[in-house]
């Protein structure tokens, strides 16, 4: 008589460099079985219009590229990705834009048990467009688990109906975060279809590891962009009437 073996899965996983739109439209809904990871690799440089939110559920992927990075943007029609049931997204060099939720999480909607992980990428220009709405760029959905890591990364120029938070930025140590809210949640859109806040913004410095206020200061004008200098020491402002403010 022999014993039956139990043999477990192999770790391995699938690589596959993504060209176009199309393309990562088609992989994504046809991703072979077998792999207990999957990566797709972006061409830098290039933009990736979504015709519809990706949809990261039970399966480990990342989306990568290298040098300025590649751009996924969903031109304002839906979200642009969403993690959940046990999903993790990693996305490194890889720049989301023009995310639009129509609940939470104009960007990216992490939830049941979902994990994101953003390196060296960007979420930009995003919006959560519900009355009860969190998260223009991100939300995280309770009950859920779910996590969100962020490391030399941006958050950047969102709306949300519920939340003040727009912009935040991390130093290059990590050891602070900048943030930038309105005050007020009073909203409306610009000649160019854009959403503008009405009246003053609170630019604040935290200390991460005691969640503490550092320093803060106060905008007349709606802050487009935040970021550190090299050293942490400054932190430098654009807003939408063309000023740069250090």
């Amino acid at each position: 008589n022999v014993s039956p073996v139990n043999v477990s899965p192999v770790n391995v996983s699938f690589s596959r460099v993504v060209a176009t739109s199309v393309e990562l439209h088609q992989v994504m809904a046809n991703l072979p079985s077998g792999f207990s990871s999957w990566v797709l690799n972006l061409l830098a440089g290039s933009t990736y219009t979504l015709s519809g939110t990706l949809v990261v559920h039970n399966m480990d992927l990342t989306l990568k590229s290298w040098g300025v990075g590649a751009t996924l943007d969903a031109r304002g029609r839906s979200r642009c990705v969403d993690v959940a049931y046990g999903g993790k997204l990693h996305l490194e060099n890889v720049h989301l834009v023009n995310g639009k939720g129509f609940q939470s999480g104009g960007g990216a909607l992490v939830r049941s048990g979902g994990t994101m992980t953003m390196t060296h990428s960007t979420i930009k220009d995003c919006v959560a467009d519900d009355p009860k709405s969190m998260g223009g760029g991100v939300a995280a959905w309770q009950p859920s688990s779910g996590l969100v890591e962020i490391a030399r990364a941006n958050i950047e120029n969102h709306f949300v109906f519920s939340t003040p938070i727009n912009l935040v930025a991390f130093s290059g140590d990590g050891t602070k975060v900048i943030s930038a809210a309105p005050e007020g949640n009073d909203f409306t859109k610009d000649v160019s279809g854009a959403w503008v806040k009405v009246g003053h913004w609170n630019l604040t410095v935290w200390d991460v590891a005691s969640l503490t206020k550092l320093a803060s200061t106060r905008a007349d004008n709606l802050i487009n962009s935040v970021a550190f200098n090299s050293d942490g020491t400054k932190v430098v402002s654009g807003h939408r009437a063309g000023a740069v403010k250090v």
